[in-house]
């Protein structure tokens, strides 16, 4: 007799569980680096830090454990761990790569990201839900959050961004 295969409701309220299960252990290893550099201990990547806590915030706003998330809260997670993936990938580069790579750091947000799309997967309209959550983003933030941090570390932005940013969005 074959096995019995798992709903998709089911498989989906599984990866949602899973998702905030690997969200709780990747905020638990962000604490740990960060503390550690209080106490005197290697420096942290402060910008990958910021990238996976915002969607660590993100996990907890989209997702209810025992709950599968909606399209358009799966949406906001991809769209959330977008930044997470290219500043991973960035850090691999061995053109840009500056400091020791904090491999278990990485694995954790990786196994966090894979689920993510895993979970997508199941949704067939995911791409338009991507579309419209890009659109409306980019009406209530006409910048990137990147330029944000950017800005808020002390970077100095190019003069055209800067005039930019005085603009009033609305006019």
């Amino acid at each position: 007799m074959p096995e019995p295969r798992p709903t998709p409701a089911r498989s989906a309220t599984d990866l949602a569980a899973r998702i905030t299960h690997q969200a709780a252990r990747l905020g638990s290893a962000l604490d740990t680096r960060e503390q550690r550099t209080d106490t005197g201990g290697p420096e942290h990547d402060h910008g990958l830090h910021t990238l996976a806590r915002r969607l660590l915030a993100s996990v907890g706003q989209h997702t209810v454990r025992g709950q599968a998330p909606t399209a358009d809260a799966m949406a906001q997670l991809v769209r959330d761990a977008e930044p997470l993936r290219e500043a991973l990938a960035l850090r691999e580069d061995a053109d840009t790569r500056r400091r020791d790579t904090d491999w278990e750091l990485h694995s954790l947000a990786y196994t966090l990201l894979t689920t993510i799309d895993v979970l997508s997967a199941g949704h067939r309209d995911i791409d338009a839900h991507v579309d419209a959550a890009l659109r409306e983003r980019q009406r209530a933030k006409p910048f990137s959050e990147s330029v944000a941090v950017l800005a808020n570390q002390g970077v100095e932005l190019p003069s055209d961004v800067i005039g930019a940013l005085r603009t009033d969005p609305g006019a």
